[in-house]
């Protein structure tokens, strides 16, 4: 019984959102977050109203992944100051340097002091990229922006759940990407590198996800009266949520893997320092569930060892050696160092 009010909830709340006018409150081509007042006095589930700002910076990222494969040593400076643009946009930077890493406090690990590792790696990746010393510099730079952010978009999906508020879940919702029906939107890496994932590795990630969010936004809707209203301790809220970063984390693992999977003697710096990138988000969580073959994938992406995380080379360590060949990644170790982590989250 309580399944079929479920089912009935969540395609009434459904049907709703397709009445719900997306007029008021969008972003603006001034820049700035909105900070229009909205009217919460109706119930709104996945009120696109709250997710305007998160939808305009996962856009932004969409043209800085555009922009990025058009740099070259010659236009360098121009590319990456319209990224520097965009990553500025609707207050994109000051939300990576703000973010925290709340798994620390719902599961014991995580990362210190993520959002200023983000934006710092993010903004000295655009520094370096602008002065486009080498073909090299200008391609890793890239990486790290695009990648990055997809990162700080992961972070920021928890972030929200986290707080167990209905404007926030809307938020965490937006950041993921999905629409109203579940589908994932045309700018929405999380929602898109799940579908890809799906069909490279034969998961199923974007239904269940999609699924859970409608379960913890039922939740929100008993336990809550209003917008401003904190859920309490709510067992279901909590599983949709642990469920929905388990799901993120597959899919991120696997693009990782993915990089692995594709590296060549060609394109092995490249594929390397994306599947870097990814996979710090996995990392803590790693180190948490099987210590040794935690180490084992570091030991693989990092052939030539590691520098502090605070350090501005931290995902360019032994890149130049990878690219010309002097140092190679033993691939089939890194997979199966991975995949040992990866079958913990299925």
């Amino acid at each position: 019984m309580l399944n079929l009010i479920k089912n009935r909830w969540s395609l009434t709340a459904l049907s709703a959102l397709l009445m719900v006018s997306t007029a008021c409150g969008e972003a603006t081509d001034t820049e700035e977050p909105n900070t229009e007042a909205i009217d919460y006095s109706e119930f709104r589930p996945f009120d696109e109203q709250n997710m305007t700002n998160q939808i305009a910076r996962l856009e932004s990222h969409a043209e800085i992944v555009t922009l990025r494969k058009t740099a070259t040593t010659e236009n360098a400076a121009e590319v990456y100051g319209q990224i520097e643009d965009l990553y500025e946009a609707y207050d994109l930077n000051a939300k990576v340097a703000g973010r925290t890493d709340d798994h620390l406090d719902t599961e014991g690990w995580g990362h210190e002091n993520v959002g200023e590792f983000w934006d710092g790696q993010i903004t000295n990746a655009i520094a370096m990229g602008a002065a486009g010393a080498t073909e090299a510099d200008v391609a890793w730079a890239g990486q790290v922006i695009d990648k990055g952010l997809q990162v700080f978009f992961y972070y920021s999906v928890y972030h929200e759940l986290y707080l167990k508020k209905r404007k926030n879940f809307d938020e965490a919702y937006g950041y993921f990407g999905l629409n109203f029906d579940g589908t994932p939107r045309d700018a929405a890496p999380l929602a898109n590198n799940a579908v890809a994932r799906e069909a490279e590795y034969g998961l199923t990630l974007v239904t269940p996800i999609f699924n859970s969010f409608i379960e913890a936004r039922y939740a929100l809707a008993n336990g809550t009266a209003s917008n401003d209203d904190v859920l309490g301790e709510d067992a279901e809220y909590d599983a949709a949520m642990a469920n929905i970063d388990r799901l993120m984390l597959s899919a991120l693992g696997h693009y990782a893997l993915h990089e692995v999977d594709v590296l060549t003697e060609e394109n092995a710096d490249i594929k390397i320092i994306e599947a870097r990138v990814i996979w710090d988000a996995l990392a803590p969580y790693a180190e948490s569930v099987d210590a040794d073959a935690a180490q084992a994938v570091l030991d693989g992406l990092y052939p030539d060892g590691m520098v502090e995380r605070d350090d501005a080379n931290y995902f360019y360590t032994g890149l130049s050696e990878i690219r010309d060949g002097s140092t190679t990644i033993d691939t089939t170790a890194l997979r199966n160092a991975m995949l040992d982590i990866l079958e913990t989250l299925e």
